[in-house]
């Protein structure tokens, strides 16, 4: 069984999906967008083969969601992790997609 995560790993986690937030704090004052990005570091924390989002930056701006993304997709490339992401942001699946498969 893994052991629980301390502060400072969950914090690594919390940083690669643009997140600072005290870990004491009440999660009820996060935005949507906070509460997606800490269930998508929850999600990396687990170190899956694949991992699926489906329009994960989709509450965010645009620089917030290419450096989500970008992070994101480096954390996988060195851990070996396959990302699929599903996107209706051109701009982010121009940029970050190495194979694209477009439905409709």
């Amino acid at each position: 069984a893994k052991k629980p995560l301390d502060d400072e790993e969950i914090k690594k986690y919390l940083d690669i999906c643009c997140l600072d937030f005290p870990l004491n704090g009440d999660c009820k004052v996060l935005s949507g967008g906070e509460r997606q990005r800490v269930y998508i570091a929850i999600y990396l924390s687990l170190l899956p083969r694949v991992i699926l989002l489906d329009e994960p930056t989709s509450s965010l701006d645009d620089d917030n969601s290419y450096k989500v993304v970008e992070n994101i997709i480096l954390f996988c490339k060195i851990n070996g992790i396959t990302p699929i992401i599903i996107s209706h942001d051109n701009k982010v699946v121009s940029k970050f997609s190495e194979n694209i498969v477009r439905i409709g």
